[in-house]
This record gives C-alpha cells, sequence and structure tokens, in this order.
C-alpha cells in the first residue's frame, strides 16, 4: 500500500514540475519581442530628437520578425 503510495505521489510529482516549466516557457518573451525591447532600449539611449521615427522603426521591424515566424510556422505544418 505505502509503494502505491508513493509511486502515486512521484507521478503527482513529475506531472507537476512539467506544468510549471511549460508556463514558464509560454511566459518567456519572443524573439520578436525582444527585439523590439532592445531597439526601443536603444532609442531610449540615443535621447534624440527624432525618436518617434525611431520607435517606428522598431515597431517596422518587429512586425517583419513577427511576419517571418508566422511564415515559419505555416511551413512546419
Amino acid at each position: 500500500m505505502l509503494k502505491i503510495l508513493a509511486i502515486s505521489f512521484m507521478i503527482f510529482s513529475f506531472s507537476f514540475s512539467n506544468e510549471t516549466m511549460s508556463d514558464e516557457k509560454l511566459m518567456e518573451p519572443s524573439m520578436c519581442e525582444k527585439v523590439y525591447n532592445n531597439c526601443v532600449d536603444e532609442c531610449d539611449a540615443k535621447n534624440s530628437d527624432n525618436i518617434s521615427e525611431c520607435y517606428l522603426k522598431c515597431e517596422v521591424t518587429a512586425d517583419k520578425c513577427l511576419q517571418a515566424e508566422e511564415e515559419k510556422e505555416t511551413q512546419e505544418k
């Protein structure tokens, strides 16, 4: 009886750890988000007069990245 309980507990703990790991992957920012965030950080560091233009370039770059990811996903299917 104790063996069954111990095995059940082990299975439960392994399944719980796998769920938390998959949740962490979901919360991790995508590559495109990282590219956008890095670009925005660079814009902020420049402190130039054309900061809105710099942000616009970041958005365009992020959009291109997202489109490339979507194309890649559709090709994999």
